[in-house]
């Protein structure tokens, strides 16, 4: 169904997934999901990294994004990726 209001739009900040499980019944639709991601901050990227294995695949196409915050010029930053190919 289209969206026809966009005058309106609600926010929910969560520092993990999974939401918690209470007023489920009640929550809004989600069509969105913002990680933001600080590269310097390796509880940052773990955090991202084990939410990460609570969403379903169908997820990640237009539904998923990453905010990344204080990048550098020539930082390597190394990331566990192997999950991403077990995501079902």
């Amino acid at each position: 169904k289209p969206v026809t209001d966009c005058s309106s739009v609600c926010v929910r900040l969560a520092r993990k997934l999974p939401l918690p499980v209470e007023n489920k019944e009640t929550r809004p639709r989600i069509d969105l999901i913002v990680f933001i991601v600080n590269l310097l901050s390796e509880r940052s990227l773990q955090s991202v990294e084990s939410s990460l294995a609570h969403l379903h695949s169908d997820c990640f196409l237009g539904k998923v994004c990453f905010l990344v915050t204080d990048g550098r010029v020539n930082l390597t930053v190394e990331l566990n990726t192997d999950y991403l190919h077990h995501l079902n």
